[in-house]
């Protein structure tokens, strides 16, 4: 996962009056958390106006020198698929495919392609070939 993605995003929700979070501790071990607001209807909106230098940061454009095949192996083990991908997969057939798999590939454009894609945008795809286009439109490659 991105790590810089990430901790802003969970930064955004302990910075306002409205953002909640729980952490679950077992033997002094971090094993889980969750964060959330009590005022969710446009809080992603207000939270990327404000905060939107941090998430961008020092961004570097890596996907002109990735192929689709390597595209395909990273999304394979970011989604931890049993098989590799060959991208003409309909993300409604694969099972792994959510809400949480959205938010990890926002992450994993930034995070190997240095690039931000909004859920709406990753809404539209319909295949992995479409993510990989997805990526490479947002990128300029």
């Amino acid at each position: 996962m991105c790590k810089r993605f990430l901790k802003e995003l969970y930064r955004g929700f302990l910075v306002v009056s409205s953002g909640l979070y729980l952490v679950e501790i077992d033997r002094k071990d971090v094993v889980g958390f969750a964060v959330g607001t009590t005022q969710s209807e446009g809080f992603f909106g207000r939270l990327l106006r404000t905060r939107w230098p941090a998430f961008l940061g020092n961004i570097e454009t890596e996907v002109e020198n990735m192929t689709q095949q390597e595209f395909l192996q990273k999304l394979s083990e970011m989604l931890e698929v049993d098989s590799a991908l060959t991208g003409a997969e309909a993300l409604s057939d694969l099972k792994i495919w959510d809400s949480v798999s959205v938010i990890s590939f926002m992450a994993f454009a930034d995070e190997e392609c240095g690039i931000l894609i909004a859920p709406k945008d990753i809404g539209k795809c319909s295949t992995v070939n479409d993510l990989f286009a997805l990526v490479c439109e947002k990128s300029g490659a």
